[in-house]
């Protein structure tokens, strides 16, 4: 039970990643 809340929080803490990325990859096109 406790693996695969594990596991869950860390494709979510994964997918906030690359939300995150995206942002600031748009911030530096719009920067440049």
């Amino acid at each position: 039970m406790s693996l695969q809340e594990n596991s869950y929080s860390e494709s979510q803490l994964y997918d906030y990643a690359k939300q995150i990325n995206l942002a600031l990859n748009r911030d530096c096109i719009i920067l440049y």
